[in-house]
């Protein structure tokens, strides 16, 4: 039997939600500056209350806090279980719910689940690293699937860049997590260490930050310092390799919502992930999802340089 969420103080939130929502309607006509100016507002309102997560019979219930400061994980300790759609061979789909009573709105994080042995992943660029939608790459490469990848900047992206065997851009020595394929159908690597030796893989990025490796949560992604903000509430773009060796991309679909990094950290830990690391986000997440009649797609506030992309590994 579905239960409601626990009654909340919400009624000082609907003239905001309505507001907010009167925004986001504006903002398909006026785009990106006033789309900007809403994600910062929702920002500062989605930080309030603590987190709940919803199960497939639509039960809340609220994140424990031996698990939020939890630093090591398992596939004992994994705690959220969404509903796993298959959608094609190798690849599934769920949906996952949180929210954070007194705020009224619920926040829906995309999760995508590849077995990489089934799926051709790829990392990819326009010339001169056009800036363009994610949508476009996923025409122009023809990608069942697309997510943005690599921070960047108007001289190009920021670290390494490996495209169908070619190194495209250098590593960067700041950026400690790389994504890693060594040839198509073979594993995920995720590594998490500056200036680590990554052989010659086929595809590869850099990222930020490091979420995880072997199970251990990092403990700055919990408490912060040294200037990393782990409070913030943003959009996130996000993957880990589980203990099976399967591909788990999250993004979260929302317009003034989002997760802060330690939030980020103890959902990738209750997904059981094993090594984790974060994309480029905020203004950057998007997704396109086009497999065997499943459609999705969340929009970006501007375009990006570069995706990570899946296709199926016979085309």
């Amino acid at each position: 039997m579905t239960t409601p969420p626990p009654k909340r103080r919400w009624w000082r939130w609907l003239l905001v939600s309505a507001i907010l929502t009167g925004l986001a309607t504006a903002g398909a006509v006026f785009r990106h500056p006033l789309l900007e100016l809403l994600h910062r507002t929702g920002q500062r309102l989605a930080r309030i209350g603590a987190l709940e997560w919803q199960d497939p019979a639509g039960v809340w219930h609220p994140i424990a806090a031996a698990d939020a400061g939890r630093l090591t994980w398992s596939p004992e300790t994994a705690f959220l279980r969404p509903r796993w759609t298959p959608i094609a061979a190798g690849v599934e789909a769920a949906d996952l719910k949180l929210a954070r009573p007194p705020h009224p709105l619920t926040l829906t994080l995309a999760l995508t689940r590849f077995d990489p042995a089934q799926w051709r992943l790829r990392v990819v660029g326009f010339p001169d690293w056009a800036e363009r939608p994610v949508s476009d790459f996923a025409d122009e490469f023809g990608l069942s699937f697309a997510v943005n990848a690599s921070f960047f900047s108007s001289e190009g992206p920021i670290g390494l860049v490996v495209q169908d065997g070619v190194v495209r851009h250098r590593q960067a020595s700041r950026k400690a997590s790389h994504f890693l394929i060594d040839t198509p159908g073979g594993p995920v690597r995720i590594k998490n260490q500056k200036l680590a030796h990554i052989g010659s893989p086929y595809a590869g990025f850099q990222g930020f930050p490091a979420i995880m490796t072997g199970g251990k949560l990092y403990d700055y992604v919990r408490s912060g310092g040294r200037g990393f903000d782990v409070v913030t509430v943003d959009r996130r773009t996000a993957a880990c390799v589980d203990q099976e060796g399967l591909l788990l991309v999250l993004v979260t679909d929302s317009i003034t919502n989002g997760l802060s990094f330690a939030e980020l950290g103890v959902v990738l830990g209750g997904l059981g992930c094993r090594d984790a690391m974060g994309f480029d986000g905020g203004s950057s997440t998007a997704l396109e999802l086009r497999i065997a009649g499943h459609e999705r797609a969340i929009w970006g506030y501007k375009p990006v340089q570069v995706v990570l992309g899946a296709e199926p590994l016979d085309r």
